[in-house]
Parts: structure tokens; C-alpha cells; sequence
């Protein structure tokens, strides 16, 4: 494609621009005069006339000239040439020789500064405007394409892509920063060389060369496919994955003039599949955990139920009344570990609750004793008094948990991991400069081991989302993340201080509650004489076992119960009997017809009629909390338990304070909590 041809003097486009700006350079007079006629004929602009280099040199510096006119012979120190090297080596300037005569000695010394053209004298005025003009115009068209290889060059330096150009004959022509920083040298150093001898590309898996690559690699429209990148061996001795796309270099005919070869590392792009994976395996993990827990707590309600069912129909002095409770602690063992498993595993947390610290550590030193080695010595240092926090315990019992793993997995011999309480009391400047919710009395819990400690380089690392130091497979790097989060869940905040070889300190601090307990959530040994009644019961359990046991019990008390072992019998059972029950007690999830859905037949029949529903699931979900003719157990329950919701539910007190802790406003960590009229110290929170 031919370029358009430079505008004349007299045409529109000319007329309109600023006058070109020309400095003479010459030391003849009358050849100076004559130029000068010429120039102004031409309406350009002439910004100075010089007779010697030194004049010439000092001019450009002061007018800045779009256009140098220079004599080769001055008088002076230096002739034109001279003159034109000094100026050009400071500035870009279009170069005009002015000359009588030339040898060949001065032409090939012309030469070296690579000037536009040559003006002859005797002048010629349509030559000299003619020249001129051209060499405006080409000055013009450089400038727009230097602008343009800058942009190109600042735009190719900002890519982290990895960007190389080729000849056709798979030389390298160009590679940009990020292609010069991954291969560990300098476009200098490459230009001229091979393609093959600079990339050194790998099979993913196995990293194992392949020798042929750098030539598919040149053929134009060669790409890697985006699951199976290659593995680009970079000067920092690290494996980067890199996808592969190249395109064709031509000319303007169509001329094949190389190859571009753009290389992306998606070495984080994979690390983050595989962390989506591995989150969704461990999604399928929670949710597993979730079914095999509400089995598990179906078969501990039985047993719970059954042992206490021995116990109130064991007489005073059974010399077995001791193997009866030995099998009502083993269960209510169980009941604890599923309910810490599921901690674990839930997607929401449990409802807060006054929690005393010390009985949180001490529970988790039981968990910890059994997975910490022998020679690894677990110390806890939780002094009596200490205030009491309001949060979830099973999330605090969770960060502890990791934490005390961490330690282990740190300690390569013998060492110690030490888990201590202390309290503090922080002014409101001291609060606000270590980012605390206000002044007050706080909790510090530590764990502290004399591990290998953590390099200081990755400190800042260690609480985001998946990262680990640990070989693949031993670890998810999602331990330390789900710590952070807890803990700012419940409004504290986590330190940490290591020292390599000699361990690390997790320090976690936690508002504290100044308050008296509402209630103490105690463990029950077996069941209390709990008044009965005399009112009809439907209860809706498939387990026959279970509802076996739940039916005695409840006759024992005096109510008459009929069992159903699903949704469509109950219904069945509940026409026939014209709906005379005043309680329902069902489980959520039935085969056929579920909890929910019983529920809703029966009130279109029985509007108010009472409902208890029953589950082995974590959450309960679906049931009304603000419905007062509905309350809700979660399996397993003791006996005492189930029968004070049955009388509470029927004597319509269902949603009494007894039956929930006090919502506490825990925006002030020093609020006095009142304890209210008529509740129990011993009442389990449901």
C-alpha cells in the first residue's frame, strides 16, 4: 500500500498548519539571502540564521527548529558534519545538506548522520521547496510511528502474558519484560537466537522434555488446549504452566515474515480449580458427615432412651443400676462427639451462649490427648475465676482444635504444645490501636509449641484461604483460614509471633462477659420424676425401636399414645380417630409423607393442634419459632427432657424463658445480664 502524498505548499491542509520552523546554517551571504527569499516564498518560518557550528548548536538549543538547513563547509571549529553529529546526538531534527561540491570522503561522512536530501547550489526554488516539504512530512509520519512503537512497547511491557516474536526462520526478533524476567535474560542477549534453544517447555505431569515443541510451536495457529497447559521451566528454577497460542507475521502482500508466540501463565489459574475441587470434596465431606451424624443420633436416642427407661423401672439398690448409668454416660459420650463432629461440618453456627473458658480448654485437651504423639508433652494452663465468654463453644473448640493440630504437624521430635487462659484489661487507646471492639475486660487464649516455627517471608500468608505449606495431601490449607474467620465471627482477634527453631504462639483475644450465667447447660446422669399427664398422644416415628421406647415412657406417665410409622398411617390414624389428640409428636424427615407436610393436613383439620416435632439433623429447619403451639427437640434427648416440652407444650408454655437462653447484647462486654424470675440452673438449652 503506497502512502499519500505530502500536502503542497498552497493547498488547504498546509495554509491551516503552524509554520514550519527552519534554522539556517550558513556562512556564505549571498547564499544565506537567497535561501531566505526562497523560505518566505514557501511561508515557513525562519527561526535563525548561523554562520558557524558553536552559533548553530547554541540556536537549536534556544528555537527548537522543526527543520535543520546545514551548509556542509563552515568556517569554525567544526564543519556541517561536525555541526549535524553534535546537534542530533540532543535532538530528532529532519537534516537538509546545503553544498556546492561533494567528494566521495565527505559524502560517505554525510552519510553516517542520515540526512532527508542534498540541496545543490545553485538553488532552485521549486527544488528547495519541494525538498523541504518532503522532509516535513516524513519527519511527521517518524514521529507518529515512534509514538506508535511506544505505545506498542508500553503496552507489551505492562503484559504479564509472556510475549516473543520470530523471523521466518524461527529466529527471535522481540521478547517483552515478563517474557525477559520468566526466561532470566535480556532482549539483547536473545535477539538472533534459535526459538528452541531459549524454551525449555515441559509435559505437565511427568515434566518431561518434548523435543519437537519449539517446532509446532512455529506453526501458525498452534495453541495448548486450557486443560492441558505445559510446563514452562523459568531461570528462577520453578515450574510456571503456561497456555500456548501462536499467530503468523506478514506484510502487507501477505508475505510471511514470522511468528508471535504469546504464552499466559496459569499457574494460579490451576492452583485455583484445584482449590475449588478441593473445597467441593470437602463440601461432600460435610455433607456425609451431616447424614451419618443424624443416623448416629438416631441410634444414641435409643440407647439413651432405653437406658433411662431401665433406670426408672430399675428399683432402689439394682445392683445393675450401675451398668444402667455406665451405658447412659457412653451415650451421652457419643451425643457429645457428634455434636463436636458437626461442628465441624455445619454450614451455620450454633446459638451463642455464656461459656466458661476454662470448661472449653478442658474439653479440648480430651479431644487433643489422643492424637498428639507420646513424646510431644500438652500442657494446659486455665486458672479458675476467669470471666466468661458469650460465643458459640463449638466454634471456639474448633479454632483450638486446629491450632493444636498445626502444633503437632510443627513438632518433628519431641516437644510441647501448652494451651493457657489469662485475662486483660484494655483502656480504650490501647483497644483502639490493636483494632478491639471498645475498652474493657478481654480473654486471652494461647497456644503456644516449640516447633520449627514460620519463615517470616510467609507469616502474612498463613491465614488465607488455602494456602499451605504441607506436602499434597496432608493438608487443605483451609485450617488456618476458617481460624481467622471464627475468630472475627465472635469479635476478636488472632496474633501470632514465631521464632524459626524454636517455635510459634497464636495468641486469640475475645471479649470478655462480666455477668452473671443465665443457665448452666449440665450433663444428665439419668432421668427425675417428671410430672405425666393424662392427654392423647400421636406419635409419628419410623424407627420402630426408638418409638417403642418413646411410647412407654409416655404411657408410664399416664398419656395414651398411639404409634404411626409414617406420614400417610398417621393420617390415616388421626381420621379415624376424629382428630381427638392433643398432641403431635413427629419426626421431620418420614418416609411417604414428611413431618412438615403431616403437620399442615392435620391443622387443616385440627387448626392449634400442638406440635413437638423430633430429628437426628443438625438444623431443624422449617419448624415456626414464633408458633406457641410448636416446639422442637433435637435427637438425642434425654427422657426428663422430652417429657418437661411435652408438659411445657400441652400446659402452653412452650415458648416460656425457661426454654431459651436470654438474647444477651453483647455490643458492651461489661453489660450486667439479670437473671430472670423462675429459671432453672439445671435447664438444658434445647
Amino acid at each position: 500500500m503506497s502512502s499519500a502524498p505530502p500536502p503542497t505548499s498552497e493547498s488547504p491542509a498546509r495554509a491551516a498548519a503552524p509554520a514550519a520552523r527552519i534554522l539556517i546554517v550558513e556562512d556564505d551571504p549571498s547564499s544565506a539571502f537567497i535561501l531566505q527569499k526562497i523560505i518566505a516564498r514557501g511561508h515557513y518560518d525562519i527561526t535563525g540564521l548561523a554562520s558557524s557550528g558553536a552559533q548553530a548548536c547554541q540556536l537549536v538549543r534556544d528555537k527548537r527548529p522543526d527543520l535543520l538547513l546545514m551548509d556542509i563547509n563552515i568556517s569554525g571549529d567544526m564543519d556541517g558534519i561536525e555541526t549535524a553529529e553534535k546537534i542530533l546526538r540532543e535532538h530528532d531534527l529532519p537534516l537538509i545538506y546545503l553544498t556546492a561540491f561533494s567528494d566521495q570522503g565527505t559524502i560517505d561522512r554525510a552519510r553516517r548522520t542520515r540526512p532527508f536530501a542534498y540541496l545543490l547550489k545553485p538553488y532552485r526554488e521549486k527544488e528547495v521547496i519541494i525538498t523541504i516539504e518532503m522532509a516535513l512530512y516524513k519527519s511527521r509520519l517518524d514521529r507518529v510511528g515512534k509514538a506508535t512503537e511506544q505505545r506498542l512497547a508500553a503496552t507489551l511491557g505492562a503484559l504479564q502474558d509472556y510475549v516473543l516474536t520470530t523471523d521466518s526462520t524461527g529466529l527471535l526478533t522481540y521478547l517483552n519484560p515478563a517474557a525477559e524476567h520468566v526466561l532470566g535474560r535480556t532482549a539483547k542477549e536473545c535477539v538472533g537466537r534459535p526459538l528452541a534453544e531459549l524454551l525449555d517447555l515441559r509435559e505437565r505431569e511427568t515434566h518431561t522434555k518434548l523435543p519437537e515443541i519449539a517446532e509446532r510451536i512455529l506453526q501458525a495457529g498452534f495453541h495448548t488446549e486450557p486443560t492441558h497447559p505445559l510446563a514452562l521451566a523459568s531461570a528462577e528454577g520453578e515450574t510456571v504452566l503456561v497456555q500456548v497460542q501462536t499467530n503468523a507475521l506478514a506484510e502487507p502482500d501477505g508475505t510471511a515474515m514470522g511468528r508471535v508466540v504469546i504464552l499466559r501463565d496459569v499457574t494460579q489459574l490451576d492452583q485455583l480449580e484445584e482449590n475449588i475441587r478441593r473445597a467441593q470434596k470437602l463440601e461432600a465431606v460435610g455433607r456425609l458427615a451431616g447424614g451419618i451424624s443424624h443416623d448416629f443420633n438416631n441410634l444414641l436416642a435409643i440407647i439413651n432412651s432405653y437406658a433411662d427407661l431401665l433406670l426408672l423401672k430399675g428399683k432402689s439398690g439394682d445392683p445393675l443400676e450401675k451398668y444402667y448409668r455406665n451405658i447412659r454416660a457412653a451415650g451421652q459420650r457419643g451425643a457429645d462427639l457428634v455434636a463436636r463432629m458437626m461442628t465441624f461440618s455445619r454450614r451455620v453456627s450454633s446459638p451463642s451462649q455464656v461459656v466458661n473458658p476454662a470448661d472449653v480448654v478442658r474439653e479440648v485437651e480430651k479431644m487433643m490427648r489422643p492424637v498428639i504423639r507420646e513424646d510431644i508433652e500438652l500442657i494446659v494452663d486455665a486458672p479458675p475465676g476467669l470471666p466468661q465468654l458469650y460465643t458459640d463453644a463449638g466454634q471456639i473448640e474448633q479454632v483450638l482444635v486446629n491450632l493444636c493440630l498445626n502444633a503437632r504437624d510443627a513438632i518433628a521430635d519431641a516437644g510441647r504444645i501448652t494451651i493457657s487462659l489469662a485475662e486483660h484489661k484494655f483502656d480504650s487507646l490501647e483497644a483502639a490501636r490493636r483494632g478491639l471492639h471498645g475498652p474493657g475486660s478481654y480473654i486471652l487464649l494461647s497456644v503456644a509449641d516449640t516447633g520449627c516455627g514460620i519463615p517470616l517471608e510467609i507469616r502474612e500468608k498463613i491465614f488465607e484461604p488455602f494456602f499451605t505449606t504441607k506436602e499434597v495431601g496432608k493438608g487443605s490449607g483451609l485450617g488456618l483460614a476458617m481460624v481467622y474467620s471464627l475468630v472475627k465471627q465472635n469479635r476478636g482477634r488472632i496474633d501470632v509471633t514465631s521464632e524459626l527453631d524454636k517455635g510459634t504462639v497464636f495468641t486469640i483475644t475475645l471479649p470478655a462477659l462480666i455477668a452473671k450465667p443465665v443457665t448452666t447447660v449440665v450433663r444428665e446422669d439419668g432421668p427425675r420424676n417428671t410430672p405425666g399427664g393424662s392427654e392423647r398422644v400421636l406419635l409419628v416415628e419410623d424407627d420402630p425401636n426408638f418409638s417403642d421406647c418413646i411410647k412407654n415412657l409416655l404411657d408410664m406417665h399416664g398419656y395414651t399414645t398411639i404409634a404411626a410409622g409414617n406420614g400417610e398411617e398417621a393420617l390415616e390414624i388421626f381420621r379415624a380417630n376424629h382428630g381427638n389428640f392433643d398432641l403431635l409428636m413427629t419426626d421431620i424427615v418420614l418416609p411417604k409423607l414428611s413431618g412438615h407436610a403431616l403437620v399442615g393436613h392435620l391443622r387443616t383439620q385440627r387448626p392449634g393442634l400442638r406440635v413437638l416435632y423430633m430429628s437426628g439433623y443438625e438444623a431443624l429447619g422449617g419448624v415456626d419459632k414464633d408458633d406457641p403451639n410448636t416446639d422442637r427437640l433435637q435427637k438425642p434427648f434425654s427422657l426428663n427432657t422430652l417429657l418437661e416440652r411435652v408438659r411445657r407444650l400441652l400446659d402452653g408454655q412452650a415458648k416460656t424463658k425457661s426454654a431459651e437462653l436470654v438474647e444477651l447484647d453483647v455490643t458492651d462486654n461489661l453489660k450486667e445480664i439479670p437473671q430472670p424470675a423462675g429459671v432453672s440452673s439445671t435447664v438444658s438449652k434445647p
